[in-house]
C-alpha cells in the first residue's frame, strides 16, 4: 500500500529504478543545473564547468545577437562568450553571466581596461579607464552616461570584483533610472565606512546634469 517511489531518469538512457538511481548518485559527481521552467533549457551550471553547454551558448548568442560592447557589430555567432563577472573572481557559467564579445573587446575587458554590468532588461553599462560610460541597449543602440555616474559604476564593479560578488542588476536599474531622470548625484555613491557596496541612488533629488539636459 505504499506510495510508488518517483522514477529517476538517466540522461541518454531513460527511466531507471530508484535503487539504481541512489547507487549512481552515491558514487557520482553532483552538478548544479538550473533550467527554464517552461522550455526545460539549461540556463545555469554554476561553477561546475567553465565552458558553457551548447544550450546556454545558443541562448546567449540568440539573445544578444552581436558583441555586447556599445557600437560593436561583430556577430555573436563568431564571438567569444565572456564571463561578465570573471570566472577567476567567482563568476558562474550561466546565461545571466555570459555575453558575446569579439576577440579584441574580450581581451580588453579581461585585463581590466573596461568594466561591464547589466540591467534586468540586458542593457549593458560599460566604463572605460578615462571615465567614459556607455550603454548598449537590447536593440543595439548606444547612449552615453554622465561622468560621475560612470565613475561610480566603475568603482562599484571594481569593488564587487574584489569581494568576489557580481553587481546586482537591480542596482544598475536604479542608477540608470536616476541618471535618466537627472537625479543621480555624486554623493549618492559615497560609501559609508565599512559598507561594501553602493546604495541604490535616491530617485527624488536635485538636478545633476552640468548642461541642464540629460544625454539620452
Amino acid at each position: 500500500d505504499r506510495d510508488p517511489e518517483p522514477v529517476a531518469e538517466l540522461d541518454g538512457y531513460g527511466p531507471i529504478p530508484p535503487i539504481l538511481a541512489r547507487a549512481l548518485a552515491t558514487g557520482g559527481t553532483w552538478r548544479r543545473l538550473l533550467t527554464d521552467p517552461t522550455t526545460g533549457q539549461i540556463l545555469d551550471v554554476g561553477r561546475t564547468r567553465y565552458q558553457p553547454p551548447a544550450a546556454i551558448a545558443d541562448h546567449v548568442r540568440h539573445r544578444d545577437r552581436t558583441c555586447i560592447r556599445p557600437s560593436c557589430t561583430h556577430p555573436a555567432r563568431t564571438a567569444h562568450l565572456d564571463h561578465i563577472h570573471e570566472w577567476k573572481d567567482g563568476g558562474t557559467t550561466s546565461a545571466d553571466n555570459l555575453g558575446p564579445q569579439c576577440t579584441g573587446d574580450h581581451h580588453a575587458k579581461t585585463i581590466g581596461a573596461y568594466t561591464v554590468a547589466y540591467t534586468t532588461d540586458r542593457t549593458y553599462a560599460w566604463t572605460t579607464p578615462t571615465d567614459h560610460g556607455y550603454l548598449r541597449r537590447p536593440d543595439g543602440t548606444t547612449t552615453t552616461l554622465p561622468r560621475h555616474t560612470t565613475q561610480a559604476l566603475r568603482k562599484l564593479v571594481k569593488e564587487t570584483t574584489r569581494n568576489g560578488r557580481p553587481v546586482d542588476p537591480a542596482l544598475i536599474d536604479a542608477a540608470l533610472a536616476a541618471a535618466s531622470a537627472g537625479t543621480d548625484t555624486p554623493e549618492h555613491w559615497t560609501l559609508p565606512k565599512g559598507q561594501r557596496s553602493a546604495p541604490r541612488p535616491d530617485l527624488h533629488h536635485g538636478q545633476s546634469w552640468a548642461d541642464g539636459e540629460p544625454p539620452f
